[in-house]
């Protein structure tokens, strides 16, 4: 009835609509220009345009007004509306439809009372409405009953829940009031009637815990039948397909002091007769082949039947059709036993439906992210045949942008007609700018004069204007170092996932280097020679490959730099494939007093009072199969790149650099205490990492070494390779493999995580690897040989510690505790710091 006379009113506001116009309804037949919505307050235009779009650019008609109406009216947002039609240009070619609204009332407040036994917040958390929206009585209803569950949840079978509201002037205030009445608690579990299995093995099977030291007991008659179920599930799992739970007994003893009701069960089960599994057959099934179907389904004949692993099974056939977009379909098992032989067949009858279209793809809950940003990583469209794994697809490219909170939740909704569907995705967005500003200090207590206040402001925004683009700006100013940079980059080129990016950066320093200025001196091809104040490769080594301060020269340098990158990302089933490349032009020059001082690099003093060019080019190969690429718990990244240094002999850096990585990460432990009220809320979650990486420098074809400035040399920098291990940044070689396994837990989902991590890490020189334990007893530090079979244990600088990373785009730091180790002469394990840790912060990297 409603739906007719919801029908017969649109008819008549349509025709009143045509009627009102001059001109015969000059409307008729001309293109939609535009349609507005004027007298919106707390409802947007982004909350209605998914709506509206569809029908711009089309012609008018009656049919498509009709529709129109149809829909504005079903959203609900609105108690009254008038249309009118305005000419889309002075030639009445086109038409502009605008709708005048009245909002319905706007909730300001939502306020509960009566609730003792549970927090207002816990309760605010589940309701589906909101402050700032338009308020529906259905929603209302719907929250209701979701406070009832939640109570009946946590041990409260009497709760009842009534609401109301209060207010004017477009403004309400919303009130659940709760009777929560008894509160009962689960004191014991008994069973009678078992044989085949342990009353422990079904307690471990059961929602509903017994009172203890760690379990409130809370009881639940919803819990109770899906524990009979889940008991009787765990029968079928051993071929016990009769099994049930005949009878639940109750003994209830209540608490005078408290009025708490202490509960006892006892479950009655009757077992029945095992059976094994006979045969699957199929019938109706047209759009897949028999052999196809049956290859699902994996138990043999003659094995106990596991009635789990079937329906598995089965699922997994489902999700055949699913992917396929046959979602309608009506796949129904049909069971058929052998009582002299114990045995049970099925047949499983397929009624194939046409396949499932999806009708819109609707945006909710977007303000500054433009609509395209989000519907571009969504490989849907609106005609797509409906697809699982593209919607699981879309949420995972989503919160990879880092824009929005987590979780970003889909619904599915009925089309307009039948095999139709809205996939409406409702996202809630996150800061994406980070804006630091600020001052610190800086060598307070060194031996210096220098002006200790080192000033920094950097703004970056990796979601620009909405459009998704990356762009920062940032400035350092300290006494011995100023630098000024500019970065942009287009994630998405023409529509496609095609970036390109651009790099400005202008830098000055004022820096201190090894000399070779005072006797003995040596030329730069002398392969003995050693910076001042040493003389010999020997004296050098005794040293522990360490310059005294006093020795060290000032320079100065300027330098520009302009990069630009860019590459395209192919979406594979083994994860995304990335092939990109870049180039980066420098301009650096070098000024030192040459009447006091020689650089024992040779790329200083050739850089002195000269501007010199350097280039390089680089290409990336990259597989990307992680869940989330900012915090990982499941998959594995794979790269390679090759960077080109230097093109022209005069050139300070001329080498060509190889990087390799691979990571993975897998979830040991994903728990929630649901039965712990200080816990309920902190799920037990510990990730699994594991990564390697090697870089190698390699001269160029015509040259016998290396050559590169000493900032261009491979580290063990002791802050993101080999945490701990600063002490080994002084030293520089041409290979680096640097190893690290991480357990990660967080702590706080989505913002600060505890980590535990294992480094190891070793550096190779053209002399041979660091001898980590010669360089901390100060012996032989290099080991002669640079192949393989030279590397040994003592070649590792370990490090074992634990501390705290923060997930938050706008803080992304990491605070780690670190107790060096390394392995001795002997074979041993040693402390290279007895009794004592390090500190290392470090920032979060991206994937490189």
């Amino acid at each position: 009835m409603k739906k007719c006379l919801l029908v017969l009113m649109i008819s008549f506001l349509a025709l009143g609509f045509i009627s009102a116009q001059d001109d015969s309804a000059w409307y008729v037949g001309k293109q939609i220009k535009e349609i507005r919505f004027e007298g919106l307050q707390t409802i947007g235009q982004k909350d209605i345009d998914p709506v509206v779009r569809d029908y711009k650019a089309r012609i008018f008609s009656e049919e498509l007004w009709a529709e129109l109406l149809t829909r504005v009216y079903d959203l609900g947002f609105f108690d009254e509306i008038v249309p009118e039609a305005k000419p889309g240009d002075s030639l009445r070619q086109s038409v502009i439809i605008v709708f005048k609204v009245t909002e319905r009332p706007a909730v300001s407040l939502i306020r509960i009372e009566g609730n003792k036994g549970l927090r207002t917040s816990e309760i605010q958390d589940i309701l589906t409405l909101k402050i700032d929206t338009i308020y529906k009585e259905n929603l209302v209803r719907l929250d209701e009953i979701e406070i009832r569950k939640l109570y009946l949840d946590k041990g409260y079978p009497e709760i009842t829940v009534s609401s109301r509201v209060e207010g004017d002037n477009g403004k309400i205030t919303v009130i659940f009031a709760i009777d929560e009445g008894t509160r009962i608690t689960l004191d014991k579990i008994e069973f009678s009637g078992i044989s085949a299995l342990s009353a422990f093995a079904l307690k471990n099977e059961m929602e509903l815990k017994e009172r203890g030291l760690f379990q409130q007991g809370a009881f639940s008659e919803i819990k109770l039948e899906t524990d009979r179920q889940s008991i009787e599930l765990l029968y079928k799992t051993k071929g016990y397909i009769n099994a049930q739970v005949a009878d639940v007994g109750r003994q209830f003893v209540t608490e005078e002091k408290t009025g708490i009701r202490r509960l006892s069960l006892l479950l009655t089960i009757t077992e029945g007769k095992r059976y094994t599994f006979d045969s699957v057959t199929f019938s109706g099934n047209n759009v897949f082949s028999t052999e196809t179907l049956s290859s699902f389904f994996t138990m043999k004949k003659g094995t106990i039947f596991n009635f789990k692993r079937f329906m598995e099974n089965k699922a997994a056939l489902d999700d055949l059709y699913y992917e396929n977009g046959y979602i309608f379909n009506k796949i129904d098992p049909v069971e058929s036993r052998d009582e002299d032989r114990n045995s049970v067949s099925f047949v499983i009858q397929i009624a194939e439906q046409e396949r499932a279209h999806i009708e819109n793809i609707i945006i909710r809950g977007n303000t500054k992210t433009k609509d395209n940003v989000i519907y571009r990583e969504i490989p849907l469209e609106s005609g797509d045949i409906f697809s699982k794994t593209k919607i699981i697809e879309s949420l995972r490219n989503l919160s990879n942008l880092q824009y929005f909170k987590n979780p970003i939740t889909p619904q599915l909704l009925p089309g307009s007609e039948n095999l139709l569907m809205d996939l409406v995705m409702n996202v809630e967005e996150q800061s994406t700018a980070d804006i630091n500003f600020g001052f610190s200090l800086a060598n307070i207590g060194a031996k210096t004069s220098n002006f200790p206040i080192v000033g920094m402001i950097k703004w970056n925004d990796k979601n620009f204007m909405g459009n998704g683009q990356n762009f920062s700006i940032g400035a350092n100013v300290a006494y011995d170092s100023q630098d000024l940079t500019f970065g942009f980059k287009e994630n998405w080129l023409l529509g496609k996932r095609w970036f390109g990016g651009v790099d400005l950066t202008f830098k000055h320093e004022s820096l201190t280097a090894m000399q070779d200025s005072v006797g003995p001196t040596f030329s730069f091809t002398n392969p003995a020679r050693v910076p001042d104040p040493y003389s010999s490769l020997e004296e050098y080594a005794l040293a522990g490959y360490k310059v005294p301060e006093a020795y060290l020269m000032d320079y100065e340098t300027l330098s520009m730099s302009l990069g630009f990158s860019s590459g395209y990302t192919f979406l594979t089933p083994a994860g995304n494939l990335t092939l990109a490349g870049g180039y980066l032009a420098a301009l650096n020059r070098k000024t030192y007093d040459d009447n006091l001082f020689k650089p024992f690099d040779k790329t200083i003093a050739d850089n002195l009072n000269r501007w010199l060019i350097s280039n390089a080019f680089y290409g990336k190969v990259s597989l990307n199969n992680l869940d989330l690429s900012y915090d990982p718990s499941l998959g594995y990244y794979a790269s390679q790149r090759f960077t080109i240094n230097g093109f022209a002999p005069n050139e300070l850096n001329r080498y060509f650099r190889l990087d390799s990585r691979l990571d993975g990460y897998i979830t040991l432990i994903d728990h929630k205490f649901e039965d712990l009220p200080l816990l309920e809320t902190w799920p037990l979650k510990i990730v699994l990492g594991v990564h390697t990486g090697a870089s190698f420098l390699l001269p160029w074809f015509a040259e016998d070494s290396v050559i590169a400035s000493a900032t261009n040399m491979l580290r063990i920098d002791g802050t993101f390779i080999g945490r701990g291990w600063s002490d080994l940044s002084t030293f520089s070689g041409t290979t680096l493999w640097e190893n690290w396994l991480e357990l990660r837990m967080p702590i706080v989902p989505n913002v600060i995580a505890l980590d535990g991590f294992l480094d190891a890490a070793v550096l190779g020189t053209d002399a041979g690897f660091l001898n980590i334990a010669g360089v901390v007893n100060k012996t032989s530090v290099i080991d002669p040989g640079t192949g393989l079979s030279s590397l040994g244990l003592s070649n590792f600088a370990l490090s074992l510690g634990g501390g705290i990373r923060f997930l938050i785009p706008q803080f992304p730091f990491r605070i780690y505790m670190a107790k060096r180790f390394y392995v001795n002469e002997g074979g041993a394990f040693a402390w290279a710091n007895p009794g004592k840790v390090d500190f290392v912060l470090s920032v979060s990297q991206p994937l490189n």
